[in-house]
């Protein structure tokens, strides 16, 4: 049986600071599904002070229409993801009652272990160059006025310089 390392940005996208917008970025015809149609495995969580990755649940992982849907403590995030380079993805979740749009970036490595990465971070960092960003502040979270504005901070900061953590990962079997 074959393991993989699948790392969803969908805990990290529930934190605050997040890129977030009213209406969907990705649009439909940019979808794609590199994840498995369906799997189960085990959800964990990267320990800041031991700096190891630590058991949290089972989660579980299904297509569902025009994305996926990962489950995880009895509750169902729904996602879709966008090409930004071989291996390489942003994610986008939410929308529906009102809810808005949140937004994270998903990598695999050589090894086929993927890694998510919450934009939080990102968003603090980018607070002091507001003028300069493409972004609106509201709240604790930052609104990219365009797809656009939101895949370049993310190729400009996350993918050239890394400038976010992984926060989640999952052992798909």
């Amino acid at each position: 049986m074959t393991m993989r390392w699948l790392a969803l940005a969908a805990g990290a996208l529930l934190l605050g600071g997040c890129f977030i917008s009213d209406d969907p970025l990705i649009p439909s015809n940019a979808y794609v599904y590199p994840l498995p149609a369906q799997a189960n495995g085990d959800s964990y969580g990267w320990d800041k002070d031991t700096h190891q990755w630590k058991y949290r649940n089972a989660a579980a992982l299904r297509r569902s229409g025009d994305g996926y849907v990962l489950t995880e403590n009895n509750e169902d995030t729904f996602f879709v993801m966008m090409p930004l380079a071989p291996n390489a993805w942003l994610v986008q979740t939410g929308g529906g009652n009102g809810q808005r749009y949140l937004y994270g970036y998903l990598e695999r490595d050589d090894k086929g272990a993927y890694y998510s990465y919450g934009l939080d971070d990102l968003c603090t960092q980018l607070w002091a160059q507001r003028d300069s960003t493409g972004l609106q502040f509201v709240d604790d979270d930052c609104q990219p006025n365009s797809l656009d504005d939101l895949v370049a901070l993310v190729r400009n900061h996350v993918m050239s310089a890394h400038e976010a953590s992984a926060e989640g990962a999952y052992i798909i079997r």
